[in-house]
């Protein structure tokens, strides 16, 4: 490898991530959100709100399947099927999650005890 030395002039800085830039909006498009959650993972972590709690998103995947409601709103949410939250353009699978006070788990696994279909994640 030949190394080249950085241009110190060119170079810019940029400012210390804050926790509050990981909020997630869902009204953007299904590949942003998912690239947000992956660049806030581990700290400050990706999250959202559900009835005034944090609700911390680990990892997601794209589905390709266009969303069928209103941004942030969970249309697929079931135990077999998994954690499907409606973005500015596609359904975006919640693989990983965390609720306030618990532990980090996979959604499906979730779902045994939380009831989310139909509820909108802000």
């Amino acid at each position: 490898l030949n190394t080249i030395k950085q241009d110190e002039a060119l170079a810019t800085k940029c400012s210390p991530i804050r926790r509050e830039q990981g909020k997630i909006d869902f009204s953007h498009p299904a590949r942003w959100v998912h690239d947000l959650v992956r660049g806030m993972n581990p700290w400050p972590g990706a999250f959202a709100t559900l009835d005034g709690e944090t609700v911390k998103i680990w990892r997601t995947r794209l589905t390709k399947k266009p969303s069928m409601g209103a941004p942030g709103e969970c249309p697929i949410a079931d135990s077999r099927a998994g954690l499907f939250v409606n973005t500015g353009d596609e359904l975006l699978e919640i693989v990983e999650l965390q609720f306030p006070n618990g532990k980090r788990m996979e959604a499906r696994a979730a779902l045994n005890s939380k009831a989310l279909k139909g509820r909108t994640l802000l």
